[in-house]
């Protein structure tokens, strides 16, 4: 194999060098130019590349997977490693599903469109432009879905359908997947911490949705994240609540995962 792997678009560029183990990203818009990284480091979050291409970071995971050993990763970091060895470099995969962002918005339908090695949602704020947001298909198989509330019967099929994608040898199954949960058992609850006169943080919970985050007078921040990314603790999930706290939430939401 070449010394180095690149792939360069728009004002971006991702080298791997193979010899000193190393990726490089850079972008000609943002300082410092270049960042490097190790190997497992920019496999296990390749957020951080700033990818904005699902094809490039689907090239991209691919190579990583098939420079890294097993010895290198954790034990899901091994398991995406299988998926991309298993996973075709040319996936026929193409299924797309629309359905009510909620039961009190029907007319905003959300659509879901797994096309390829990526997952797009388009979900349509009643007062702007759609709002789109795309994952990798391995971040929405082992993490779930971005999108809060995406009905079980399309969670069960999105499992089924990627798994039916990765070759025999990934050792892969439906155990492996994002948890199924049934949203229904999730009974409204909240949680507060950091308390002060002029606000707090906190966090509730209550069907599909773990909403987190922080008032305090004026300055003011929540999100909304899908359950499924709470408990299998997915990459971008980084709170401040206490770790009593949070234990408490994941273990209401460990109640309502199906055997």
């Amino acid at each position: 194999m070449d010394d180095r792997l690149t792939w360069r678009w728009a004002t971006k560029q991702i080298r791997i060098d193979t010899e000193t183990r190393t990726l490089d990203a850079s972008d000609s818009r943002c300082a410092p130019e270049t960042r490097s990284f190790s190997l497992a480091a920019a496999f296990a979050d390749a957020r951080m590349l700033f990818i904005d291409r699902p094809e490039i970071l689907a090239e991209v995971l691919r190579a990583l997977s098939a420079l890294l050993v097993d010895h290198a990763l954790d034990t899901r970091g091994r398991q995406r490693r299988a998926f991309w060895q298993a996973f075709g470099a040319t996936p026929s995969l193409h299924l797309a599903w629309t359905y009510p962002r909620s039961t009190a918005q029907p007319a905003e339908p959300v659509t879901l469109d797994v096309s390829g090695v990526s997952a797009l949602c388009t979900a349509p704020p009643p007062d702007s432009s759609a709002e789109r947001v795309w994952q990798s298909i391995d971040d929405l198989f082992f993490y779930g879905p971005l999108e809060p509330g995406i009905p079980a019967a399309v969670r069960r099929e999105l499992v089924a359908t990627i798994l039916s994608a990765l070759a025999p040898h990934s050792g892969l199954d439906a155990s492996h997947a994002f948890p199924e949960i049934d949203h229904a058992l999730i009974a409204p609850a909240s949680w507060s911490w950091n308390v002060k006169d002029d606000g707090e943080s906190g966090a509730s919970i209550g069907g599909p949705s773990v909403i987190v985050g922080y008032q305090y007078g004026h300055d003011y921040g929540w999100g909304a994240y899908s359950v499924e990314r709470v408990l299998t603790d997915a990459p971008e999930l980084s709170f401040d609540a206490p770790a009593e706290t949070w234990a408490a939430i994941v273990e209401a939401l460990r109640l309502a995962m199906k055997p």
